[in-house]
C-alpha cells in the first residue's frame, strides 16, 4: 500500500444545507486509493448519529459471506462478496461498463463503544440521482457531503472486539389481487413499464418470482384475466415499546456496542427491526472472534437466530429456503468442507474468487464490487475491489 501522506486528499468545495460544519473537516479526510477511483478511504472522526435522521436508504445486493478458522492459528476470517451493478451515466457504454464506488471508513465515534472498519457503497448516498460513481469524489465539482452519512450505509464491518457484521439482501414474496382485465395497450404508460404477460389457459402470477416489482401488473392474455401485486412480506416487527429502526442503521449499532455474537443479539432484540421499503428485505451475518456465527433473520416480523458459517440471498430459517444465490452458497459450503480444518488468505481468497460474479460474462448479471477478508483477531481488512483479485489493500482498525 502507498504512502498515505501522499495520497490525494479531497476538498468538500459544495458545503450542504443540512450538514453541521464539523463534518466538513471529516470528510476532507476522504483520499483515493486506485488510479481509477473505484476505491476512496475515509476515516471518520464524529458523532454520526446526530445525522441518522437524514438517512433515507435503499439498497439490493446480491451478496455472499463466510467465516473460516485461518490454517494454523487461532484467528477467525470472514469472506466476503459484495456483488452489485450500476450503469446510471454510463448507459450509452453498455453493461460491460458496470460502475460503482467503493469507500473503506474506519469510524472513531465518541458516542459508540468501538472503533470499527467497514465498507460501503457510495452510490446509494445518492442513489435517486446516480451522481456516485468511480472517480467523482475528487472531481472537484460533486457534491460529497451526502458521504457525512456514510458510517450507517456500511454493507459489512469488523470492531476492534471483533465482532464482524455483513447484511445481505433477501427477496419479498408476491401477494397478487386480481383486477379488471385490460388488453395491454389499454395499459398506462406507468403500468407498462412493469407489465407481465402470461398466455396460457389457467397460468397464473407466482407467488415467488423475485423479479417482480412493486405495481407490476401481470395479463393472461388467454383467460381475460389480469392481477397487481402487493409486496408486503417484507420485516415491519410492531412490537410494543420498541424503537423502529432499518437494517443497515442496526448493523451500525452492533459494530458500534456489540463485542460477541450474544451481544449483537441482544442488541437486535431490543429493536422492532423495519425493511427500508416493501421490496426488499435482508439478513444480517454476525461473527465474533471465538468462531462463533449466526444468521439474523426476520420471518413474519419476528427474529429467528440461526447458527451458521455461511449465507448469500436465500432465507435460512424457512423451510422453502426462498431467495436466490444457491449456486454461490454451493460455492461457499464447498471451501468450508475442503478446508475444514481452517484456510489460508490465499485459499480464502479463492473462494471468494469462485463465488464472485461479473456482469462482463453473459451468465451472470451482477459483479463484485468488492471482495474483502476480515481478520477478527488482528482488526484488519484486505479488500480487492471490481474483480481485480491481483491487487489487494490492506487496512487496520488501529
Amino acid at each position: 500500500m502507498k504512502d498515505p501522506n501522499k495520497r490525494k486528499s479531497i476538498k468538500n468545495k459544495n458545503p450542504h444545507a443540512f450538514m453541521p460544519p464539523f463534518f466538513g473537516h471529516t470528510l476532507s479526510k476522504i483520499r483515493r486509493e486506485d488510479d481509477k477511483g473505484l476505491l476512496y478511504y475515509l476515516d471518520y472522526h464524529s458523532n454520526y448519529y446526530r445525522l441518522e435522521k437524514y438517512l433515507k436508504y435503499i439498497a439490493k445486493p446480491g451478496c455472499s459471506t463466510f467465516l473460516s478458522k485461518k490454517k494454523g492459528t487461532d484467528e477467525y476470517l470472514l469472506g466476503r462478496n459484495y456483488d452489485l451493478v450500476h450503469q446510471k451515466n454510463n448507459i450509452d457504454k453498455g453493461w460491460d461498463h458496470a460502475t460503482g464506488l467503493c469507500i473503506v471508513v474506519r469510524c472513531t465515534n465518541p458516542k459508540a463503544k468501538y472503533k470499527s472498519l467497514g465498507t460501503l457503497d457510495g452510490y446509494w448516498l445518492d442513489f435517486k440521482k446516480g451522481r456516485f460513481y468511480e472517480g467523482v469524489l475528487d472531481d472537484s465539482k460533486t457534491n460529497i457531503t451526502p458521504m457525512a452519512l456514510a458510517p450507517f450505509a456500511i454493507m459489512d464491518g469488523l470492531n476492534e472486539a471483533g465482532l464482524a457484521v455483513s447484511i445481505m439482501h433477501l427477496p419479498t414474496e408476491n401477494e397478487w389481487t386480481e383486477i379488471p382485465y385490460k388488453t395491454p395497450e389499454e395499459l398506462t404508460e406507468e403500468e407498462k413499464k412493469h407489465k407481465r404477460i402470461l398466455e396460457k389457459h389457467g397460468e397464473v402470477p407466482s407467488r415467488f418470482d423475485t423479479t417482480i416489482k412493486s405495481g407490476c401488473i401481470t395479463l393472461n392474455t388467454a383467460d381475460k384475466k389480469a392481477w397487481k401485486v402487493n409486496k408486503n412480506f417484507a420485516c415491519h416487527q410492531i412490537e410494543p415499546g420498541k424503537q423502529e429502526i432499518i437494517h443497515p442503521v442496526l448493523l451500525r449499532r452492533m459494530i458500534d456496542f456489540a463485542a460477541t455474537v450474544d451481544e449483537a443479539i441482544k442488541i437486535a432484540k431490543s429493536y422492532n427491526v423495519v425493511s427500508p421499503q416493501k421490496d426488499n428485505d435482508y439478513h444480517i451475518f454476525v461473527a465474533d472472534k471465538s468462531g462463533r456465527s449466526v444468521m439474523l433473520e426476520w420471518v413474519n416480523h419476528k427474529l429467528n437466530v440461526v447458527e451458521t458459517n455461511h449465507g448469500t440471498n436465500y432465507h435460512l430459517s424457512r423451510k422453502d429456503k426462498f431467495g436466490y444465490g444457491y449456486d454461490r452458497d454451493d460455492v461457499l459450503v464447498k471451501g468450508l468442507k475442503e478446508h475444514k480444518n481452517g484456510m489460508s488468505e490465499e485459499e480464502a481468497t479463492q473462494v471468494l474468487h469462485g463465488a464472485a460474479q461479473d456482469v462482463r460474462i453473459k451468465k451472470f448479471t451482477s459483479i463484485s464490487q468488492w471482495s474483502l477478508l476480515y481478520n477478527l483477531n488482528k482488526g484488519e481488512m484486505k479488500i480487492r475491489v471490481f474483480m481485480n483479485f491481483d491487487k489487494a489493500y490492506t487496512y487496520k482498525i488501529k
